[in-house]
């Protein structure tokens, strides 16, 4: 009679078949011969429990990592789009407040051209206001001996602040007390005895436009022999005078030709009391 172990038979092919060294027996074969008994049932080891391999989850978890990458790249596309539609609206509101701007600067030249044209007289500047009226002019050499003088308004140490210099002339926006001031300088080879030297600041306004006498210096006998025949003199006027809005002062001398080429020796101005 055949034994129990007569059932288990293993081929050589299978014999040679690799199991998994993890389990604690080696895999056992049961061949059915057809007309036998059954195989009595193998005793059961509680303490032994099967072996199961399973194939590595490695191509899970590469799937899953590649679609996490391209969810963050979709992200940070978005945010990426995002910030530039910010910049780019903050560009245009920037724009658009630098457009507001220069128009309303446009608009102010304008009325301030508009209101020179109608009264003549240049607007007084807002930054302005506060400072006191004044202004310093230096010489300028006389164009074809004429006796009314122009003068340098800018360079050097001429300026002009809340005055308008204009055809010699300055002029003034308010009414007020004014010191006015002027000196010229005289310098020639040939000293003619009889000939006296005449110097004047005299005004004209709106209301009157014959000019009036306001300041007047009058020489005679200056001949005086310096230095290889040359001589020189000077004449200084200056006064406190009320002048109305609008009125504009001038300084005429009576021999232009001898008035010497020293740009700080000859000067004329006025400041605000």
């Amino acid at each position: 009679m055949p034994s129990p172990e007569d059932h288990r038979v293993s081929s050589p092919r299978m014999a040679n078949l690799d199991y998994d060294r993890r389990c604690m027996y080696p895999p056992v074969f049961l061949v059915d011969r057809g007309g036998l008994a059954p195989a009595p049932a193998m005793p059961r080891d509680p303490g032994l429990v099967p072996c199961w391999t399973f194939p590595p989850a490695r191509a899970k978890s590469k799937r899953g990592h590649g679609q996490s990458c391209l969810v963050l790249i979709g992200l940070l596309s978005l945010l990426l789009l995002f910030a530039a539609i910010a910049l780019g609206a903050y560009q245009i509101l920037r724009l658009q407040s630098e457009l507001a701007q220069l128009k309303q600067d446009f608009n102010t030249e304008n009325k301030g051209a508009v209101s020179e044209k109608l009264t003549g007289l240049p607007e007084i500047d807002s930054h302005d206001e506060g400072l006191k009226q004044a202004a310093h002019l230096t010489f300028q050499l006389p164009k074809n001996n004429q006796a009314t003088l122009e003068w340098e308004p800018q360079h050097g140490r001429a300026f002009t602040q809340g005055v308008v210099y204009r055809d010699g002339g300055l002029q003034v926006k308010e009414a007020a007390l004014y010191f006015v001031y002027s000196r010229v300088e005289y310098i020639a080879r040939q000293c003619p005895d009889k000939d006296a030297l005449v110097h004047v600041v005299f005004k004209r306004s709106q209301k009157d436009p014959k000019p009036l006498v306001l300041l007047e210096g009058h020489r005679e006998g200056y001949c005086q022999l310096q230095r290889a025949d040359y001589w020189s003199t000077s004449s200084y006027v200056g006064a406190v005078l009320h002048l109305d809005q609008h009125d504009q002062i001038f300084v005429n001398v009576s021999k232009p030709g001898l008035l010497s080429h020293n740009f700080d020796a000859n000067f004329f101005g006025l400041f605000k009391i």
